[in-house]
Formats: structure tokens, sequence, C-alpha cells
């Protein structure tokens, strides 16, 4: 039996060198990886007797590189006046969609169902937000106390760090980070909590940003597997071989898929945010919990654990109660 490593890939091969290797590898004939194992699986050539050997940790480690690799093709660094790059308070590098993919994609046609019965809206998805994505915008200045549920790795990252808004999984009303208006709809959402209140920030041209009512579900209308193909292809993301290769890492494909999504999401939100200067979205629709959707991270303020502050009041109430 003899390993050769491919990167970080290490995988066994049937050598010339290796035709008394115990009951690993005989001549052409593989059986299992132990020597109690006495399956064989046939006579097979050399060049079918690859596997791969992943290691976990380094597997997370390779995909999180191809996935930064993929991206650096479509977002740029953002530089300081100093031609220094920004760095995130997470100590991450910030990054912006690149110029020429918006460029691109304000100028490519899209097709798409809108909501509501409202017809197919054929044209660029910038025209469709503008035009269709708002209902109303006589809302409120803000809310307080709403609930954003999360896990504990990400809630203690939010709190150091502040929100990331690439890092909101949920889309069904837009790219944002989502909150729920009472505990009863958060409740479900996730073992951790985010308490925050949800405000009007003020932009750098010195206006508020813009609170307003979403038009139910339009985003998901934006969201179809046609208008990713059509993506794929704006992107020039390379198509999946045809043929089963054994030694290709599993996680390629997977990556490759985030991609369109991540690049629609960050034009979008820029969109909403920048165009629009619309700060959060109150949304609600059938069989989906009302919430506020934030599309500018600005107007995350007076964040706690709320499950901290929940055990902290329940503290404080009983330690007023007689010990009898």
């Amino acid at each position: 039996m003899k390993i050769q490593n491919v990167g970080v890939r290490p995988y066994f091969y049937n050598s010339k060198k290796s035709k008394n290797v115990g009951n690993a590898v005989k001549e052409n004939k593989m059986y299992g990886q132990f020597a109690s194992d006495k399956v064989s699986f046939g006579s097979i050539n050399k060049s079918m007797c690859y596997s791969r050997i992943c290691n976990p940790a380094q597997e997370a480690i390779e995909k999180e590189e191809y996935r930064q690799k993929l991206l650096s093709a479509y977002f740029s660094k953002v530089y300081d006046k100093s031609g220094n790059p920004v760095v995130c308070p997470d100590g991450e590098v910030k990054t912006e969609l690149d110029k020429s993919i918006v460029d691109k994609l304000d100028k490519s046609n899209f097709e798409f169902e809108l909501p509501m019965g409202q017809g197919v809206f054929r044209g660029p998805i910038k025209q469709a937000i503008i035009n269709f994505m708002v209902s109303d915008d006589r809302l409120p200045d803000g809310f307080c106390g709403v609930l954003h549920g999360t896990s504990k790795e990400n809630l203690a990252s939010i709190l150091s760090h502040g929100p990331n808004l690439r890092n909101a999984r949920n889309t069904a009303f837009g790219p944002g980070m989502y909150f729920a208006l009472c505990e009863a709809d958060a409740q479900d959402y996730s073992p951790a909590k985010l308490k925050a209140d949800v405000v009007r920030a003020e932009h750098a041209n010195g206006q508020r940003g813009k609170f307003v009512r979403l038009n139910e579900c339009f985003y998901n209308k934006i969201t179809t597997p046609e208008v990713y193909n059509a993506l794929d292809k704006i992107l020039d993301i390379e198509p999946e071989p045809t043929e089963y290769d054994p030694l290709r890492p599993s996680y390629i494909p997977t990556v490759k898929y985030e991609i369109p999504t991540r690049v629609l999401d960050e034009y979008c939100r820029n969109i909403i945010n920048n165009d629009l200067g619309i700060d959060v979205a109150y949304a609600t629709a059938p069989y989906h919990n009302t919430c506020l959707v934030v599309f500018n991270p600005d107007s995350i303020v007076n964040m706690s654990d709320y499950s901290q502050d929940e055990d902290d009041f329940l503290k404080k109430a009983f330690s007023s109660f007689p010990l009898w």
C-alpha cells in the first residue's frame, strides 16, 4: 500500500512495487481497507483503484479557501484614502461587488412573475426592485425589543463585531437580517436570540434611511431556478462535468452553487439600501410570520443577549419573593 499526496488530498493506489502488501492490495484485485475485510471488489485496473481520503477539518479549510477564490472574481477589496485595505470589525478585509459585475447585471434582462398576480416582468432586476418591491412607506421610525433567532456562536460574533448581513440565510422577503416582533414568532427559530432596537439610520448624504412595507414575497419571485441559470451564464460560472471524478472534492459543486446566490443578494441589497435608501422593511405574507427585514446594519442598535436578559429578569423577579 502506498500513499501519494495530491495537494492535501491523499489517495491509495496499486503500485507495481506493492504486489505483496498483505490483504490490502493484491495484484489487480482490491480488498477492503483492513486485513480482516475479505470482501473483494473484483478485478480492476490501476485507474480504478483511486479512493479519496478526507480529513473533515482539512476539508472545511479547503472548502473555505475555494469559496474565497471564486468570490474574488466577483468581489473587490475596498481601500481607504491611503490605499490600505479596509478591515471589518471581525478582522476580515472589506469587499464590495465588482463594478464590472454590477454593470453586467444592470444591463441584463430577466423574466419572472410578479407577486399578487401583477403579471410577468421582463427586464433588469434593478428596475423590478425600484418599481414593484415597496408597497407603502408610511411606517414608524423604528421598533424596540425585536428578536433575531440565531446560533450561540453567531450571537457571540454579532455582539462582539456587529451584524454581518452577508451571513443571513433567510431571503423570503429580501437579503437582510430578520427580526420577529414578538417572542412567540422567534420561539422556534434557534436556541439563541438577539434582542435589539431597529431604527432609521443616518446615511452618508445626511438623510435618514426609509422604513417601508414590502410587496409580499416579491424577492421570492426573483430567486427562481430560471434566474439563477441566467446568472450562471452572465457570471461565466463553469458548468459541472458530466463524467464522475472520484478524486474531485464533493464541496466544489456546493460552493459553485452558492456564487449566484451571493452575487444576487449583494446586488439587490445595494439597490435596496444605497439606491432606494431603505434601511428596514415591514414584511408579511400568507404562511409567513410578520417580521422586520434590516438591509442596513447601522439600523440595528442596543443589542443584547435576550436569553441572558430573560435570566436576569427572572432572577430579579424571584428575588423579590419572600422565602418561607
